[in-house]
This record gives C-alpha cells, structure tokens and sequence, in this order.
C-alpha cells in the first residue's frame, strides 16, 4: 500500500470501465437511464460521502470538490484527488469495523472515531489546497515526476499545518496506519525504494507531523542503506522543498531533478521498479546435470508397469421368461354374493313394486 501513496494525485482521472463506455454510449444514443434503487449501506455511503462534501470547505476554503466514498478506488490509493476533476474520493474500508449506519461526518468531533479515515481525508484536502503545481505533460511517468510527487507529500501536509494545526493528530494516524507499519516491516535494500522510505517519513518528521521517537529505528536502517552523508543530501532537498510556493512548478521541478542527481538516477527515464518478492519458487533447487537434455536421452528406460489382469468373469444368471403384455382392457373378475349359499335371497326393489300392484 505505501507504494500507491504517492500517486494518488493524479493530473487525469482514470479510463473508463466497459461498464461506463456502455452507460455512456447508451445514453448518446438517447437510451433512457434508470437510476437502481440504492442498497441499505449504499445509501448510507452516498449520505457519508455528502456529509464530507459539506464539510470539506472549512478544510479546503473550497466549494467546488465533490466527495465520493466507494468500495475500492480507482486510483488503487486508500485515497485520491482528481485535480482535473474537482473529486476526491475515499476507500470505505478506512472507517472499518465501525457500521456505516453509525457513521456521521456531519457532527463536528465525530471523526475522532475514525481518525485515520479523517487523517487520509484531510491529507486528500490538503492537495486540494496547496497542490497547485503539476509536472509536464511530457515528462509524467519519469523518475522525475515520482521524485516530485514524493517531495509534494510532505509540503503539502506541511502547508496545511499551517493553516490547521489541529489536523495534526488525524494525519499523524493515517500516516502511522498506513504508511509506517508498511515500511517497518518490508526489506529496503534498493536505494530508490529506501530514498522513497525517507520522502515519506523522515520528511513528515520534519514538517512536525510524526515524533522524531517513531522514526528513530527506520532512521538508522535507513542511514545503513543509504549512507549518513547521501541521507543529509535527501534531507537538505526536502527542507527546501517545504520551503517551495504552492505554484512553484520551476523550484519543485529543480528539486525533484536533484533528488534523481543524488540518487543516480535517470530523470527522464522510468523510475526504478521496486525490489522483486522472493517467492517459494525462488528457493527451489536448480536441476541438476543430469537432468539435462543429452543425459535424458542416454538414461536407461524406467521400467513400465506390469499390465493389470482382467477382472474375472461373473457367472451370467438366467433370467425367467416374462409373460407377453396383453394389450386391451383386463376383464374384471365376476362380484361374488354376500348371501351364503342356500339362504333366502332379499327382495329387491322391482319385486317389492310388483307385489304392491298386485
């Protein structure tokens, strides 16, 4: 996740989906668009998401934002601003465990109850505010544009500090939540990844977001990493940087191209890729000489298995012959008489009338 961090500004939104190129082609074509009933915790999103609208203009001094509370990003980020399009939006499983239901961003002093979803909220609002500068179309991509967004983290949230100092302890969260305990538990032993490390939290040390105590043990492993007099330079540029203007895109430019000079890198080239996982395949032995192709073919035969015998034969039963199915109705077997035999037989109902006309 601390990798994403950092690029969660991006100068355009993302490409549509399938789904959204055929909305949109339905609805140029004229086709009528029905709105699904929401869900119980769909409308509960969509009234959290108004909620921080609303108070997103006391963070920003803006009115123009609209915020959006989804499952998933689509920056990939727990959280992102789209400049181009005045929209901010935020992964709803920041607020987890807490119900959706009991969630409401419109009661000052309810974010203390989430404070690292407010802290990821906050520093979304603070891009909103300061960041104001944007590398060139033509070098977006580059190690330099990954140099400047780094040095934008921390000067923005610094920037905002200013103006807010009671944010403080929501970004402080959301940066120990998301951030640190990525980077406290991952292996840095490529100098690019290590120099990103210290962008993101050595820095904020500086702009007095984090305690210099909470940064103390990734000081040092990063000091053996980088070397004490290459981690300096990267602190002398990040000073410097938080120093920056808003709109300054030449002054940010320039700090960004020192950071790729320090580090070695190419800043028209890509960045460099991140250290590669080692996976369980990795510690698996190499095969041996003589599995090889030539040993393969002079390697004696492996001995077939025996055929298997045919099961023995089971004694065949001779079945009855059935009797031929007799087509048509079968004939009902005569009534037999109750009266025993001898007895008086009962006058039936003619003979009764018989007799009487008689």
């Amino acid at each position: 996740m601390a990798v994403l961090l950092h690029n969660h500004l991006p100068p355009a939104p993302p490409a549509l989906s399938e789904s959204e190129w055929a909305t949109a082609r339905w609805e140029d074509d004229g086709g009528n668009l029905t709105e699904p009933r929401p869900t119980a915790q769909r409308a509960h999103w969509l009234r959290i998401a108004a909620a921080l609208s609303a108070r997103l203009p006391e963070v920003t001094g803006r009115e123009d934002i609209l915020v959006t509370c989804e499952h998933g990003t689509r920056s990939g980020a727990p959280a992102a601003f789209y400049p181009t399009l005045a929209q901010l939006e935020i992964d709803t499983a920041l607020f987890a465990p807490l119900h959706p239901a009991t969630i409401r961003p419109a009661r000052p002093g309810d974010e203390d109850r989430y404070p690292a979803a407010w802290g990821a909220f906050v520093h979304e609002a603070a891009h909103a505010a300061h960041s104001h500068w944007h590398t060139p179309p033509e070098l977006r991509g580059t190690a330099l544009d990954e140099a400047g967004q780094i040095l934008e983290e921390s000067r923005a949230e610094r920037a905002h500090l200013h103006r807010r100092p009671g944010d403080r302890r929501y970004l402080r969260t959301a940066v120990r939540t998301l951030i640190l305990n990525d980077f406290a538990s991952a292996a840095l032993a490529d100098r690019w990844q290590a120099a990103l490390a210290a962008g993101l939290l050595l820095a904020r040390r500086d702009a007095g977001i984090l305690d210099p105590d909470e940064t103390q043990t990734l000081e040092n492993t990063l000091t053996g990493i980088l070397g004490p007099d290459l981690l300096q330079t990267l602190a002398d540029i990040w000073t410097a940087a938080h120093a920056t203007g808003d709109r300054d895109v030449a002054a940010m430019m320039a700090h960004a191209r020192a950071w790729c000079q320090a580090l070695s890198a190419d800043p028209t080239g890509t960045p460099p890729p991140p250290p590669r996982q080692v996976t369980v395949w990795a510690s698996w032995p190499k095969p041996s000489a003589r599995w090889s192709a030539r040993s393969r073919r002079t390697r004696p035969p492996r001995p077939q298995p025996k055929p298997k015998s045919p099961p023995p034969a089971q004694p065949v039963h001779k079945s009855r012959p059935t009797r031929p199915h007799r087509r048509g109705r079968r004939r009902r077997p005569p009534r037999r008489s109750s009266t025993p035999t001898g007895a008086p037989s009962r006058p039936t109902a003619s003979a009764t009338a018989a007799t009487v006309r008689r």
